[in-house]
């Protein structure tokens, strides 16, 4: 188990070691309970029906939820790995942004109408279309935040990589205004709410 023993090391207290090695216990201790159950003999059914009991409690109450608890630190451990977008956007997929698209002028108009907005002039890129025409990508950057984050209109959707809590509130009150919704990679839903950090997830 090099990998977990890599995440021990790097930080004893995460979430994602807890949970896996609850999950390789559960694993261990329904194998030793079925191991039990093969050996006992075919009449006790007494204490065939309290190991059954066993196996179940080891199954239900322990291994799933340890699988159900793994999901979101998993998933936040491979996106500090890979990256990770957040889309606002009409589509109810993300990738299906085109679809549903937020237009320019709708962009030009929330520009001009929020003064933390801004289009950048120097944080760009040019992308080739499928037509075989070029097209310039111009950043649209929040000043408010210290990072001044920046943030890409492309495809109908609006995206930010790797968005910190601060973005994420932003990205959502972005949302609101152009009547769209903020969609993480994975599809979950991203709501916003009164206590900090001022979002939730809702898949």
């Amino acid at each position: 188990m090099k990998f977990l023993k890599t995440l021990k090391e790097k930080d004893p207290s995460s979430s994602v070691v807890y949970h896996l090695e609850g999950l390789l216990e559960a694993a261990r201790n329904i194998e030793d309970w079925l191991v039990k159950l093969g050996d006992l003999p075919e009449l006790n059914q007494e204490d065939t029906a309290t190991t059954i009991v066993s196996l179940e409690v080891e199954i239900y109450d322990h291994l799933l939820y340890h699988m159900k608890e793994l999901r979101h630190p998993l998933r936040r451990l491979r996106n500090d790995i890979s990256g990770y977008n957040l889309h606002i956007t009409r589509a109810e997929h993300w990738f299906e942004a085109s679809s549903e698209p937020l237009l320019l002028d709708e962009i030009n108009q929330l520009v001009e109408s929020d003064a933390e907005l801004t289009v950048s002039s120097t944080h760009f890129y040019d992308r080739l279309k499928e037509e075989g025409t070029s097209e310039c990508i111009h950043a649209i950057l929040w000043t408010a935040h210290p990072q001044k984050v920046p943030l890409w209109f492309r495809d109908g959707e609006i995206t930010a990589k790797n968005p910190d809590d601060a973005t994420i509130v932003k990205m959502l009150e972005i949302a609101e205004k152009v009547q769209a919704q903020v969609l993480g990679d994975d599809g979950e839903v991203y709501r916003t709410r009164s206590a900090p950090p001022g979002w939730e997830i809702s898949e």
